[in-house]
């Protein structure tokens, strides 16, 4: 009798003995559950270290791709050191023992088309990227150098501490950051949840920094206390005055400075090799390869270059089993600051861990009801209160082990004040739940529903597939499941829903409050600020009435749950046709002075669904600001008063949007076409009919109020190329300038403005899908039949045009980032190249723009660590396109300014020494990127209609660009490089914008100062242990942390701090700072631009003395009305 196997499942898995050099593997014997749509053939294959790696083989993929996702993320950070797994996930990039230049990775994948990129969740961490087909195997001996040898070299620990440093400081002033750091932070005691995942130089280098201090003094408690200051960052609920060490606003020392971080640096990169030597196992890797080399090709290339990936014998899948709610935190309110002004209120609640329950799904069956938005939900009832303006329900796994179920409500000024009865509504509808019963048909529609998703998914990006892949790889499905795992419904366990419902009560759930201000329910003292965000809160345990009030029965006869869901489809029948080549682009087959229909039936993709897409022009739509409100008003009002109607149609697989923008109205309708004319006729009707409700009027408008007031607290590069396209657009408003208008605008006006905008419009329609040249003509029939319009004159469609920048300009404007708290600036930095029609200098920008993308972030992020967000671009608009080049950091715009154009120098000389076989491998490279595949019926839907609406119906531009580009030489490029782009051009034409922070800079007590004052404190007679003072000073402090200090140490010794000696001291900490300054860039503010640049203080005037581009006319004139296809 043979031995049973370890694991019960082991008889699925094949074993394949070393063949020639290649290790042994096995693979699993069963087949993987597909989608019949899916025509890639997939193996999953284990290998001898336990990692575990599906190959895919696509034989019409262009890109290659792959990820790698470890079961290890930032709840498995050191207690003493935050972010490291987030820092491991930097430094990654950096080297490896066999590809040791710190770019060589992702210069390899830009050079060969594709891109790269990786994030650090809470329970894992994934790698991915994509390259193009014939280049997989170079860049996957790359990749897996991450995993085995790699360097994490010393000479990038300080600037990839700066990296993380700047990533957390760009989410300083996002609400979405600050929150969700709160949650966790307010977790229970102990728990891994609290972890701040993230990380800043502070977090990582707070472990060193303790090491390389003697111990404190230990003859009085409070002196521990005091000294335990200078170690650590206080607590922000901590009344205790800071000190001079290090914290998240402080900067780093000297030493810190040193390429390798000095002695703190050092200590944090033992300790990472150490973190990655204990976690980084074999066995918890889950590795996704996609190309179309075949799948024994495949099966080689992952055994030959992960089999030497170690395996450490650690758990594969590391779980947390408990819940961060205890009863501590149960029950509770929080209330919080934001820095945007929304109002809202969440509730969350401990939930089972989903996850093995993947082939029930319950929490996913309970969220259905609870966020749903048709009649008789928790939604529709707060709307018809006038509470709320939007909700969404969902599980969501926080950690592995642990999931959450969230309730969230967007809450309108009413019910923000009223949030005890939102609350009271929203357990009103939970205990609704939890003794209504479940008709068979709530279970069978969700089933069939996730059968249609999964049987007509389509292909989506290479590398964002394999990343989710790979991710799968980590959860409970059976192998067989994969694929699957997350998207179908198997089984009916009515005892899992009932058992997860009646655990979410008013006991067990956490609510969080969110708003700017909360003074209007009697919220205005005794603020807390969470630790590294600084958030501002309040924890209240719920009082006896809400408690009261949730437990009892519904007693709200408008709660109810939903029916049958009508636009279930009921013909999934695909008219697949015999076609030789699919069409490259879309039919005209009607054309009048007032509508023009563009027809393309679905001849690649073959499901059942459709795309419509309408365009509603008009010249009124933003003649002014206030023409731009009343459109923006209508698309809103449209689609506030469709909300319950189209929610069923949205479950079903059937999504619209319908907005007003500067031109007029969009429409678009995508999903399975049985049901689509229906919508379509019941959107064209609302709009048509719209009669205004002033008490949705109200609600709306003061969401767009929001919306314009919030654009000033934006992250600072948003706000720069938001004034760099108002600035180069011919006609285009402020968010102040419609805010002014919005207060103005009444019902009446918007129902006048509706009937004379709709009075004279031109219309394009594109009809693209599982449907006949007979239906899209039925869709412009009912366009004209409903809305019933008059045709524009030609003079008066399509005339949006860019404004050009001047012959030999350097222009630059500035202005003061809105956000007063915000520390980092940002330079947005373009130059204009030319028409877009030109199919000339088309290609050339393109390929400039590919070329210099890495080197540009190599050079200004890596290296100089100028801040997180930096990025080079093509941008185009009507008549005109250039290129981009945006920073945000915590540097003076005007030395951004200064770094960018030095780059340029020394792109100049990257480029006039480039070999040219790397020339031709960047220039196949966006070759490959122009002809890449369209992977479904959406992205191609797009691709037309950008063509359509961009006025140029350039359907084969790609095409053309990829055949121009063969014959573009390297000097091609370096002369329009020079021509346009380089500052020492007469003829370039560059506009900047700088958007400069208001918050200034700590000023810091440097060393240099540190070491003149011990000499006067030695002079003073005070007494200073040396060794500690000195190296507390190492870390350069705020000046003002500093002041605060030593008035307290002065004050503690009895009869000195009145003294004049006293007062000498700290008068002379401002002369030493000032005599003493510090030597960081980043505090240099005095940047002198160079004499080149013309300064502009007036934007309008500016704008006035720009000429105007020419208007987008088609490239070609397609005969298509006497053409009969299909």
């Amino acid at each position: 009798m043979g031995s049973i196997p370890i694991n019960p499942r082991e008889n699925d898995w094949k074993y394949v003995p070393s063949r020639n050099k290649t290790p042994a593997y096995s693979v699993f014997s069963l087949p993987i559950q597909q989608s019949q749509q899916d025509d890639r053939q997939y193996r999953l294959i284990r290998l001898a270290n336990g990692l575990r790696a599906l190959l895919i083989h696509d034989p019409t993929a262009d890109k290659a791709a792959a990820a790698l996702d470890v079961s290890v993320g930032h709840l498995n950070d050191p207690d003493d050191m935050p972010g490291l797994a987030h820092f491991c996930e930097h430094l990654l990039f950096m080297g490896t023992e066999e590809y040791p230049s710190e770019n060589e990775y992702s210069n390899f994948i830009a050079s060969n088309g594709g891109s790269t990129n990786a994030y650090t969740a809470p329970s894992n961490t994934n790698y991915y990227f994509s390259v193009s087909s014939s280049h997989l195997h170079g860049a996957l001996q790359r990749f897996a150098g991450f995993f085995h040898s790699p360097l994490f070299d010393p000479s990038c620990t300080a600037r990839e501490l700066n990296a993380v440093d700047s990533e957390h400081k760009k989410n300083l002033q996002s609400d979405g950051w600050r929150i969700f750091q709160l949650g966790k932070s307010l977790s229970k005691e102990g728990h891994k949840w609290r972890k701040f995942g993230s990380g800043n130089r502070e977090s990582l280098l707070a472990a060193g920094r303790a090491l390389s201090l003697p111990p404190a003094p230990a003859s009085n408690k409070d002196d521990e206390v005091q000294s335990k200051d200078f170690l650590t960052a206080t607590s922000a609920t901590s009344s205790r005055v800071p000190s001079p060490a290090p914290s998240a606003s402080s900067s780093s020392s000297l030493s810190d400075m040193e390429p390798d971080g000095g002695p703190a640096g050092r200590e944090t990169r033992r300790r990472l090799v150490e973190w990655w030597e204990s976690e980084y196992c074999a066995g918890r890797m889950k590795l996704a390869i996609l190309g179309r080399d075949s799948l024994d090709a495949l099966t080689d290339m992952a055994v030959e270059l992960f089999t030497p990936v170690q395996n450490r014998g650690k758990d594969p899948s590391p779980m947390i089993r408990d819940s961060p709610l205890g009863p501590d935190e149960m029950g509770t309110i929080v209330f919080v600051k934001t820095v945007m002004d929304f109002r809202s209120l969440e509730i969350c609640f401990p939930l089972e861990f989903q996850d093995p329950l993947y082939r029930s799904k319950p929490g996913s069956f309970i969220a259905h009801f609870i966020g749903h938005e048709g009649p008789g939900s928790l939604f529709s009832y707060l709307k018809r209160q006038g509470w709320a303006v939007g909700l969404s329900a969902g599980s969501t796994e926080l950690g592995r082990g642990f999931d959450i179920l969230r309730l969230n409500i967007t809450l309108t000024p009413e019910g923000f004040a009223s949030y005890r009865l939102v609350l009271n509504a929203a357990y009103k509808y939970l205990t609704l739940l939890r003794t209504a019963p479940f008709p068979a048909f709530y279970f069978t529609e969700q089933q069939k529903l996730s059968e249609m998703r999964f049987r007509f998914s389509e292909k989506r990006p290479a590398d964002s597939y394999v990343s989710s892949l790979a991710a799968a790889m980590q959860k409970s499905y059976a192998p067989e499941h994969l694929l699957a795992g997350s998207k179908l419904l198997w089984d009916w366990r009515e005892d899992e829903v009932r058992k997860a419902l009646q655990n979410l009560t008013v006991h067990t759930g956490r609510v969080m409050l969110m708003g700017k201000s909360h003074d209007e329910i009697g919220l205005s003292n005794n603020w807390l600020k969470e630790r590294w965000y600084k958030t501002e809160y309040q924890v209240q345990r719920l009082d006896s009435e809400v408690v009261e009030e949730a437990q009892i029965l519904n007693d709200v006869p408008d709660l109810h749950l939903p029916g049958p869901n009508e636009f279930f489809p009921d013909n999934l029948e695909v008219e697949k046709l015999d076609v030789s080549e699919p069409l490259k682009r879309p039919l005209l087959i009607q054309e009048s002075s007032l509508l023009a229909v563009w027809f393309k039936k679905d001849d690649q993709f073959w499901v059942p669904k459709a795309n419509v897409l309408v365009d509603i022009q008009s010249p009124l739509a933003s003649v002014t600001p206030r023409h731009a409100v009343l459109t923006r008003l209508i698309g809103e009002l449209v689609t506030d008063a469709l909300q319950e109607y189209s929610y069923d149609a949205d479950l079903a697989g059937l999504k619209y949007s319908f907005s007003g923008y500067s031109h007029g109205f969009q429409l678009s309708l995508s999903g399975y076409n049985s049901k689509l004319s229906v919508l379509l006729e019941k959107i064209l009707d609302t709009f048509r009919s719209l009669t205004v409700d002033p008490v949705r009027l109200s609600v709306i408008r003061e969401q767009l109020k929001l919306e314009y007031e919030n654009f000033k607290l934006d992250q600072p590069y948003n706000v720069g190329m938001f004034w760099m396209r108002y600035t180069l657009q011919e006609r285009a408003w402020t968010p102040e300038e419609k805010l002014t208008e919005l207060h103005l605008i009444e019902e009446n006006e918007i129902q006048n403005f509706l009937n004379e905008i709709l009075h004279r419009v031109f219309i394009k329609v594109l009809v693209h899908g599982n449907v006949l040249k007979s239906d899209a003509l039925q869709v412009a029939r009912k366009i004209e039949n409903i809305l019933q319009p008059r045709p524009l004159t030609p003079t008066e469609i399509g005339l949006e045009r860019s404004l050009i920048l001047n012959t030999g300009s350097n222009h630059v404007w500035s202005t003061a980032v809105p956000n007063e708290s915000d520390v980092n600036s940002s330079l947005v930095y373009y130059c204009h190249v030319g028409d877009i029609k030109d199919e000339s200098l088309r290609p050339l920008l393109s390929l400039l723009a590919h070329i210099i993308r890495e080197p540009c972030f190599n050079q200004l992020r890596t290296k100089e660590q100028l801040g997180y967000i930096v990025s080079s671009s093509q941008v185009q608009s009507t008549g005109s396109m250039g290129l981009r080049i945006v920073v945000q950091s915590e540097r003076d715009p005007s030395y951004l300014e200064g770094r960018v154009e030095a780059f340029f120098d020394d792109f100049r000389d990257i480029l006039a020494e480039m070999p040219d076989e790397v020339f031709r491998g960047l220039k196949d490279g966006l070759i490959t990127k122009k002809l890449e595949k369209l992977k479904n019926l959406n992205e191609e839907a797009n691709r037309f209609w950008t063509h359509l609406t961009s006025g140029y119906n350039d359907f084969f531009r790609a095409a053309n660009d990829a055949k121009a580009l063969q014959d573009i030489s390297k000097a091609n490029i370096l002369d329009h490089f020079m021509k346009f782009v380089h500052p020492s051009s007469t003829s370039r034409r560059k506009f900047s914008i700088h958007c400069r922070a208001q918050k200034a800079q700590s000023v810091k007590f440097t060393s240099l100062a540190a070491g003149e004052y011990l000499k006067r404190l030695k002079a003073a007679g005070f007494p200073v242990d040396e060794q500690l003072y000195l190296q507390l000073s190492a870390a350069e402090p705020p000046l003002d942390a500093v002041k605060t200090f030593w008035l307290n140490a002065f004050s503690e010794q009895p009869g000195f701090s009145s003294s004049s000696t006293a007062q000498e001291l700290l008068r002379s900490l401002d002369d030493l700072a000032q005599e003493f300054p510090s030597s960081d860039p980043v505090s240099d503010t005095a940047v002198e631009l160079h004499p080149r640049n013309t300064l502009i203080s007036d934007l309008v005037s500016f704008k006035r003395s720009l000429h105007i581009s020419t208007a987008a006319t088609p490239v070609a004139d397609f005969h298509d009305l006497s053409v009969s296809k299909f």
